[in-house]
Parts: structure tokens; sequence; C-alpha cells
């Protein structure tokens, strides 16, 4: 499984980034604790359900019965768009921070999503306590590009009984 780690000078704050599974953050640890809870296995049936913190986008919530329409005609679009499928290149590696990317490819443009675009993610770690999370969204066609972005952590979480 290609895992990109990224850490502070001390390795008081770390990260690993799944490129293979929509550029997901899987792991964050700081001062050897882990913040988010992460299923490797479960990462080849459901990236979003494997926990972690997924990609969501062009669409992070639901469209209306998986779909929507655009001039005309209609589009499928699962649960939390599609980006959580797809695999990222590397764009630039250091050992505080990863830029990685993805293109829209012929088979999202058909059925999914009919734009040309290029998502860029760049994870990096600041202050040996801050973690920066930016995307960079490219629209490469020759029209407006809907689209929205988010991410879905899954936090640890103690005292889960009084809540």
């Amino acid at each position: 499984m290609k895992t990109i780690e990224i850490c502070d000078k001390m390795n008081t704050l770390c990260g690993t980034i799944y490129p293979d599974y929509g550029g997901m953050l899987g792991h964050l640890r700081y001062k050897g604790k882990d913040i988010l809870c992460l299923d490797e296995e479960m990462l080849p049936l459901s990236a979003v359900l494997a926990g972690g913190c997924p990609v969501l986008f062009p669409f992070p919530s639901k469209t209306k019965g998986d779909s929507y329409q655009l001039k005309g005609r209609r589009y499928s679009m699962p649960f939390h768009g599609l980006v959580k499928y797809g695999t990222f290149a590397t764009e630039q590696i250091s050992a505080e921070s990863a830029s990685i990317y993805t293109s829209g490819n012929e088979a999202i443009k058909k059925e999914n999503y009919p734009f040309d675009f290029k998502l860029t993610l760049t994870y990096k770690i600041e202050d040996d306590s801050t973690l920066l999370m930016k995307t960079c969204v490219e629209n490469n066609s020759d029209e407006d590009m809907p689209h929205y972005f988010g991410w879905h952590p899954y936090f640890y979480a103690t005292d889960k009984e009084n809540f």
C-alpha cells in the first residue's frame, strides 16, 4: 500500500497520506498519540468508511437519487463525490509536506462529471503543531464547473458514553 509520510523536525506531528485511496489523510499523530482513527483493512472496500480524513469532491454531500442534471443530461454522482475512488500522482514531497494531484479521466467525464479538471491537495506541517491542508481546483474546461469541496475527518473520541 503506497503511503506518504510527513513529519515535523522533532516528529511531534506526523501524518500519513494515501494517494491510491482518494488522496486522503489516513493517520495523524501528535506527540505519539493518534488523532484520526483508520481501519486500513477497510480501505479497499470503502475509503470513506475506513476512517482517516477522506476528500469529498466534486460534491461533498448527497445528491438527490445519487444523480444530478446538467444541460439536459443526467449524471450519476455517488454520496460524497468521486475523488474518494481516485488515485493521485505525486507533484512534490519533502519531509514536512506533500502535494498530490489527480485529473479527471474519460470514464468520470462521460458518466459522472463532464469537466476537465485537476485537483491538487497539499498537506504541510508547520510550527511542529499545525497541519495545513490546502486544495487547488483547476477548471480546464471551457465552461463553468459547479463543485464543492469537503473533508470528512474521523477523530478519535473519548467518553463517548457521556454524549
